[in-house]
């Protein structure tokens, strides 16, 4: 069973032409109760979930 949920904020780095990787500043230990909360506040401001990319990548790198 679940008991903690980890959560990573951070910056993002675009130049010019390069897309770099996001830099993690700081990770929460959360219970399961209160990343529940904290994820209902994030919908209400807008946020939304994204589609996981790192399973795509893998099939077409390994059809």
């Amino acid at each position: 069973m679940l008991k903690y949920i980890f959560i990573d904020s951070g910056k993002v780095i675009n130049t010019y032409m390069v897309k770099k990787p996001p830099v993690i500043k700081a990770r929460e230990k959360l219970k399961k109760y209160a990343a529940k909360e904290e994820f209902k506040n994030l919908v209400v401001q807008g946020w939304t979930i994204t589609e996981n990319l790192t399973k795509k990548r893998a099939r077409a790198v390994n059809p």
